[in-house]
């Protein structure tokens, strides 16, 4: 059977259904495929063991033709996957001017100075990381996101401040009263009721989670 009928799947087939989202990549011109080889060769071998079908996509520029011109919007656009992918495979980008600028509420941040960054780690952020098991500094063992939560609460003491986490951290990770967990939604309100001078927003960052392998293919395409 093809990928194009499988990606179709006509008759509604339920075991065909699963396959449907991969077809329809394979298929289209508009997505590039690959597949983790020596688990493919595994699988096509009749293995048990690391044998399964892992494919990794990257989205083309061609999905976007017909197109006279196209608007993407992002913050810090020229560091997101996205620009470096298709600024990779020769898509010029330009920053929107006219009407549509005029009416941008900012164009840069103009409170930098305001800002201080403290860093718990160098490392990229991902649950895995978070949750590993790091010295306590007495001996015992701890996940490094208990480090976290204890150099915030020792930072801000009883003040009032912002966090924002992966959704797994409930909203009363932290036990002090005043501290107002973020939504994980791009647009908030105005000024977050009950805390109209607020320190801070602080993380631990909500972590994306991308497989090292799927990282390291996307870095390659850079």
């Amino acid at each position: 059977m093809s990928i194009k009928k499988i990606a179709r799947n006509k008759h509604g087939d339920k075991v065909l259904e699963l396959f449907g989202p991969l077809g329809n990549r394979i298929a289209s011109r508009d997505w590039e495929v690959h597949a983790h080889q020596g688990r493919y060769e595994r699988l096509v071998r009749g293995e048990t063991q690391n044998a399964t079908l892992t494919t990794y996509s990257i989205l083309r520029p061609s999905v976007f033709e017909g197109f006279a011109s196209v608007v993407v919007a992002s913050a810090c656009m020229e560091e997101t996957m996205f620009h470096r992918l298709f600024t990779a495979q020769g898509v010029e980008m330009k920053p929107v001017k006219g009407k549509l600028a005029k009416d941008l509420r900012y164009h840069e941040h103009e409170h930098g100075h305001r800002i201080t960054i403290f860093y718990a780690s160098p490392e990229p952020w991902s649950k895995n990381y978070r949750d590993k098991l790091v010295d306590d500094g007495q001996g015992g063992r701890v996940k490094f996101l208990t480090r976290i939560k204890s150099a915030v609460v020792n930072l801000f003491g009883s003040e009032p401040f912002l966090w924002m986490a992966n959704k797994d951290l409930g909203d009363n990770f932290f036990s002090q009263p005043r501290a107002e967990k973020l939504p994980n939604t791009p647009s908030w309100p105005e000024q977050l009721p009950g805390l109209p001078q607020c320190r801070g927003a602080l993380g631990p960052e909500p972590a994306a989670d991308a497989l090292p392998l799927h990282g390291r293919l996307l870095h390659r395409r850079r």
